[in-house]
């Protein structure tokens, strides 16, 4: 029944559930309790005061073990049901009920059910109606409204909308997604979810941000506007407002999925907005791993979703598409130039050198006088203006906070509470000595302060999007700032394996650096250098030397019930791919059975007599046999003696699935968890690597080729750094085959490189 119930439905179902069902398909076609064929008159006004304790007990339910009156207790109860009494008792508490209303002319005639006989579509309850109803006025509200009057509105009679804003918003309105804006630091990315929001405040917009500070930001700024916000903590107090936010491991928690599901029913859940949603590429084993969870909440939460950010590689889409599960061909990008017209961008290479002029001493104390030296001589010329350091080490930061006698901030610089009093501390200064701060990339996010004018990077970031990221936080308002990296001469020479190549050539300097960030962050190809309107930068420097009624409504209304196909679709597709692949799992286990005892050579070369070992083979000594001989051993150093095998992803001896290999016995309800075996041998061991081997030295080029796609589908990149690295690790990397709530097992990708070519 599980087997059969995953692979034709995508849902798994357990014993408990098939009582339920079994009992609400015995209701509904055999006992008739829902409707007037479940009474013994023909007058659904007859009285029966007998209650329950009068109705026959149903065979249906005597079979089950239990009369009538306990299956309608316990078993296949209806959503919003009362917990005392039955569907039957209930059926005729109403006809007294309809009575009342038929003596009072409350057109009872009207309202008279006609049952749900097999068939029958489910009248629908009239506060699933209302509630309904509430959600189209609102889209039909939204796709209204006057933005540009609403924005003034707002923000005041002199705000005008930037970019590429209004239209994301427009996109917004009409319910497009998933969208994903790529704007600018200090683009006003913020405005997609704000201006919606404060037009229709009975709605509720889920805003998950990546940092603490991030948040507390956001929700003083709503307050100022007047809109109603707040930040979502488990033990806090959890209630419906315009925008809630939440950071990315509080949002897949069961407890905020219960709230979503509240908000849910009450129809108030518009959408769901990703900020800053290049972090999503960032987490690992060991950093915020639970954000590898958000893109199958965000599915479950089944809402259109919006994703912001200033700095997503092009090159970076693919694999961003795959963590939140978005189809690539649906997407709405909207893309801006990320560099900021406002920033003037410089390198300066130091090294320590004696009185003399000879190099001497550690070259990080060279960086850090040096950046201490700007800082002081730029505070000097400015009379206002703020201050950030970024050291990218926490012992750095701590340094250059003691040299300059300024506050230091990294990720454990004490409680939230500490951490908030040294940003505000800092924010509320003007300028000067006090608007100095050092910092680690724990501030390249979250900070929307208009007032700093100077960026300086002792050592420059390995990540071109970090540096975008962090010079972004200067110049906020428009007017002019400086984002400066001072870099150790060794630097130059680590940079060749420690840092991206788009680093390294920013660093380098042989081209201008604004085409760098074009090139790397924008994919724009058309930049030779600064133009007229920007700040120039080091390297361009020296160059020089220096968009009725009636239709409206129609609009709106196709716009939302092409929303909701989009949502039916998405689900659609998500079950789709769990049957497929519960299919290609009992495929895998055939294919090990029809190759057991083959030998590969004479499996692939299409003989008769092919069962047998390969040492026994009549091919021994051919090209084809040492082909495969070396390729099985290759194969096996590599993924075993090198274990490639991501962790549960496999039986450590054979390769298998843990739910496969008879070595493993399950040790948990779920499946995920195994236990070893007593005296259990693996019945396959061996066999995976050989059946992969054999597939590819049977059709070597058409292999390549169709693995190479596979990998490509995946976000990973053939064609740089080392490919057969790429290749085993990618290859032992774990997979939830058949779905993680619909039965599947866990396994390696192997297992499915060798299914998916199976015969092809």
């Amino acid at each position: 029944m599980q087997q059969y119930s995953t692979q034709f439905s995508g849902q798994e179902l357990n014993i408990s559930a098939w009582r339920h069902i079994a009992i609400g398909i015995s209701n509904r076609y055999f006992n008739k309790v829902f409707g007037p064929n479940g009474s013994d008159s023909g007058d659904e006004f007859d009285d029966d005061d007998n209650g329950d304790s009068s109705l026959v007990d149903s065979i249906h339910d005597l079979q089950a073990g239990h009369g009538s009156h306990i299956a309608g207790l316990i078993y296949a109860r209806l959503f919003g049901q009362g917990e005392l009494g039955t569907m039957r008792s209930r059926e005729q508490f109403r006809k007294v009920s309809m009575q009342w209303h038929r003596f009072f002319g409350f057109g009872a005639e009207d309202r008279i059910e006609r049952g749900l006989g097999a068939g029958v579509k489910r009248v629908r309850s009239i506060f699933d109606a209302e509630r309904e109803e509430m959600q189209r006025k609102r889209f039909g509200k939204l796709h209204r409204m006057d933005v540009r009057g609403q924005l003034k509105q707002m923000m005041g009679p002199a705000a005008e909308f930037r970019g590429l804003q209004e239209p994301v918003i427009r996109a917004v309105a009409r319910g497009e997604w998933p969208i994903v804006q790529i704007t600018p630091t200090g683009g006003g990315k913020s405005l997609t979810f704000m201006l919606p929001a404060f037009c229709v405040p009975d709605g509720m917009t889920i805003v998950i941000t990546p940092l603490v500070a991030l948040q507390n930001d956001m929700d003083a700024r709503c307050a100022k506007m007047g809109i109603d916000a707040y930040v979502w903590t488990s033990r806090g107090v959890q209630r419906a407002a315009s925008l809630v936010f939440v950071t990315p491991e509080s949002a897949v928690t069961k407890g905020f999925r219960i709230f979503v599901e509240r908000m849910h029913g009450q129809q108030r859940l518009d959408r769901v907005v990703v900020d800053e949603c290049h972090t999503i590429l960032q987490y690992s084993k060991t950093f915020r791993p639970q954000i590898g969870r958000l893109g199958e909440t965000l599915q479950d939460f089944g809402v259109p979703v919006v994703c912001l950010t200033a700095t997503l590689k092009p090159t970076q889409e693919k694999a961003l598409f795959k963590e939140l599960k978005f189809n690539p061909d649906r997407v709405r990008m909207f893309r801006e130039a990320t560099t900021r017209r406002n920033i003037q961008y410089r390198r300066e290479y130091r090294v320590r050198v004696n009185q003399e002029g000879e190099e001497e001493g550690e070259e990080d104390d060279a960086v850090e006088q040096r950046v201490c030296e700007i800082v002081r001589a730029w505070t000097a010329a400015h009379e206002h203006g703020k201050v950030i350091i970024y050291g990218g080490t926490i012992k750095r930061v701590e340094r250059i906070g003691a040299i300059l006698g300024c506050m230091a901030y990294w990720r454990g610089a004490g409680n939230a509470d500490e951490k908030a009093r040294r940003i505000e501390a800092w924010r509320s200064s003007e300028g000067g000595e006090s608007g100095w701060i050092a910092a680690t990339n724990a501030l390249g996010m979250g900070i929307d302060d208009p007032n700093v004018r100077l960026v300086v990077h002792a050592g420059i970031p390995r990540q071109l999007v970090n540096l975008s990221q962090e010079s972004g936080r200067g110049g906020r308002d428009g007017q002019r700032s400086e984002s400066i990296v001072v870099i150790r001469r060794s630097e130059r020479e680590e940079a060749q394996w420690a840092w991206d190549d788009d680093v390294v050539e920013f660093a380098e300097g042989k081209c201008c650096r604004r085409e760098v960030l074009d090139r790397e962050m924008d994919g724009s190809m058309e930049r030779f250098g600064c133009i007229e309107g920007e700040e120039v930068c080091d390297v361009c420097y020296q160059q020089q030397g220096i968009r009725g009624e009636q239709e409206e409504e129609e609009a709106a209304e196709a716009d939302y019930q092409r929303s909701q196909r989009i949502i039916r679709q998405v689900e659609t597709e998500r079950i789709l791919q769990v049957m497929r692949e519960s299919r290609e799992v009992s495929e895998f286990e055939d294919i090990l059975a029809e190759w057991d005892g083959c030998c590969m050579v004479c499996r692939i070369d299409g003989r008769d007599e092919a069962y047998h070992s390969m040492d026994e083979c009549p091919q021994k000594g051919l090209k084809i046999w040492d082909n495969m001989k070396q390729g099985i051993e290759a194969v096996q150093d590599e993924m075993f003696a090198k274990k490639q095998f991501a962790k549960f992803s496999a039986c450590y001896e054979c390769g298998l699935p843990q739910a496969i290999c008879k070595q493993w016995e399950a040790a948990s309800d779920d499946g995920r968890l195994f236990k070893r075996v007593r005296g259990g041998r693996c019945q396959y061991n061996g066999l995976l690597v050989r059946i992969f081997v054999a597939q590819r030295v049977q059709a070597v080029d058409s292999w390549a080729e169709k693995v190479g796609k596979m990998m490509e589908r995946d976000g990973i990149d053939i064609y740089k750094g080392n490919q057969m690295a790429k290749l085993y690790e990618w290859l032992g990397g774990l997979v939830e085959w058949g779905g993680r709530a619909g039965g599947g097992i866990q396994a390696s990708r192997i297992c499915q490189v060798v299914t998916r070519l199976n015969g092809r």
